[in-house]
Formats: C-alpha cells, structure tokens, sequence
C-alpha cells in the first residue's frame, strides 16, 4: 500500500534574484527555526545565467527546498503568486532573502492569530507600517499584537484566502506590499503584526536589476503613475484624506523632479551600457529615459 505523504502545515516562499551567498545565508538561519512541518519554495525572480549552478550548490546544503522560476525579472508580486500557486500549506509565509530570522518559533506564532481569528487575514512579523491611519487610529488588537496597514518584507496568510488575495503583477517594483495588505482590508478582515526577532539586512538586488533592465527602471522612475493607479484602485478602502493628499501631489506629474535618485541610475545604466553593451548583444534597454 502505498504510503500518503501528508501536506504541509505550512509553505514558505522567498523570492529571490539569485544572490548565492545573500539566500544561503538566509537559508542557514531559516532552517535554525522549527520547519518540521513546512516546505521551503525559492522563486527566482527571472532567468538566471547560472541558475543551474545556483542551484545545485543550495540543494547539497537545503535537500528539501524547491525551486521555481519566474520567466523573467518581473518583479516581487509576480514571484510571490507563482510560489503561491505551487504552496501546498495550509498558511503561506512571503519572506524577503535578505531577512535573516532569529526567532525559531516564528511561524506558530505569526499563525497563532489567524489560527484564533477569522477576522485577521494577514499578519507582519517585522514592524507595523501605516498607509493612510495613524497608529492610534489602527490601535492594539491584544497584547503584542498590533493592527497596522501593511508590514514589509515578513508576513503570513492563509493559502484559502489568496486565491482572492493574490498579488497585483501591476506593481512590478514597489507598493505591492501596501496593495496586497489592502486586499484584506477590502474584505472587511484585519491587518496586523506581532513582531518577531528578524533582522533586515538589505541589499542592492533590486537597484542591480533595475540597472541592467530598463523597462523596470523607466517603470520604477515613474512613481507618479504607481501611485495614482495604487489610489485609483484602493479608493473604496482608502481614506479619503490621504487620497486627496496623494492626488494633489501625483495628479500631473510621473516623476518627482525633486529626487535624484532616479537621475543617478539612468546616468550610471548609460555608462554600463557603453562599457557592456557589445558584449550583451547591444541591449537597448539602457538607454535614455521616455520624456
């Protein structure tokens, strides 16, 4: 008789642009925390040269994660949905490469409180972050356990609910984790966080991509049209306050000429593009900025 292996309570995806020593790094401190009853799903986030290399080295150490891959480097949203579609767990954590977790219970802990109520869809380990409410107006749903708007880079929701509550692939670079937090909200269920021992320790992955991609970076200079599609969407949640705040700054303009940072990357991608660009077929996406 053949033997039923039982799914998982829980599935973890980590999106990733295929930093070897950044996600083995993270791996070893994940798998220091209870995953007895979890799958480990890597999606990397585009095709990688060297994927296969990658790969293999992380299996000898990780035997028992998976690997998927994005067709191409979309973005965090688009990643988050294919792990998403592949989890097999009862509760789905999103973790960034770059979060190390110090906390070995992290995930009964996060799951104890969807686990107990049915009005919290989403849940933070990292800190509470406010969209258009303010910490006072958010409150304390229980004891260390706050409600907030959204909460980066940690989070865990049941498998059930994202079929409803999947990631919007418009956002390619920035504000997916707001949005998706919003659509619990729309369903009249909580946002929360109760933080867990984490650390951040950023990386430059997404400045890289953007610099050898240059739709993603004419893309990700354009805040304005993110952030008018993003109230848009969200008016019916949104207060109405912060909307009329955010069209008042938004309303005509696609990029805030005031930031420098978006000039500097279009300025350092042309010089790779001199320095590289024969050598990577010419690639046109390293050119000037759309007016």
């Amino acid at each position: 008789m053949a033997t039923v292996t039982p799914s998982p309570l829980f599935s973890v995806v980590i999106p990733t642009l295929g930093n070897h020593d950044i996600l083995w790094r993270m791996l070893e401190f994940l798998h220091q925390t209870d995953l007895s009853a979890a799958e480990v799903i890597v999606v990397f986030n585009g095709l990688l040269p060297d994927r296969k290399r990658v790969e293999d080295v992380l299996t000898s150490r990780f035997p028992n994660v998976r690997f998927l891959s994005a067709p191409e480097p979309y973005g965090i949203a688009r990643a988050n949905n294919l792990g998403a579609r592949a989890a097999q767990g009862r509760f789905v954590a999103f973790l960034h490469d770059d979060v190390l977790i110090y906390e070995p219970r992290w995930l009964a802990l996060l799951t104890d409180i969807l686990e107990r109520r049915s009005d919290v869809g989403m849940v933070g380990g990292s800190e509470p972050k406010y969209t258009d409410r303010t910490p006072a107006e958010a409150g304390e749903l229980e004891p260390g356990v706050t409600e907030c708007d959204w909460s980066p880079t940690l989070s865990v929701a049941r498998r059930a609910d994202l079929a409803v509550c999947s990631f919007d692939e418009f956002y390619r670079v920035g504000l997916e984790d707001k949005d998706w937090a919003l659509t619990f909200r729309r369903r009249g269920q909580r946002v929360v966080c109760r933080k867990v021992a984490h650390e951040h320790i950023g990386t430059k992955g997404s400045y890289t991509l953007l610099l050898h991609n240059r739709s993603l970076l004419d893309y990700y200079s354009k805040e304005g049209v993110r952030e008018r599609y993003f109230m848009t969407k969200n008016k019916d949640v949104l207060a109405e306050p912060f909307c009329r705040a955010g069209w008042k700054k938004w309303g005509r303009w696609d990029r805030d000429w005031r930031k420098t940072w978006w000039m500097k990357l279009y300025v350092h991608s042309f010089f790779l593009n001199l320095k590289f660009g024969r050598h990577c077929g010419g690639r046109g996406d390293l050119g000037q900025p759309n007016a």
